[in-house]
């Protein structure tokens, strides 16, 4: 059996609050992000990792 492990990035625009999400393109810190919603720019200032130890 054969698994794949994909990264989801959600973003949330600076401008109006709507969320979205790509899938396996890891954001560069700095780069900007152009909202789908609105159409305006956001700068890319964290990434914020979520992960469960077991």
């Amino acid at each position: 059996m054969k698994v794949s492990l994909e990264y989801l990035y959600h973003y949330i625009c600076d401008h109006c609050q709507k969320w979205w999400t790509i899938a396996d393109i890891k954001p560069d810190i700095g780069s900007h992000a152009l909202c789908p919603h609105c159409g305006k720019t956001s700068l890319i200032e964290e990434i914020v990792q979520f992960q469960i130890k077991t």
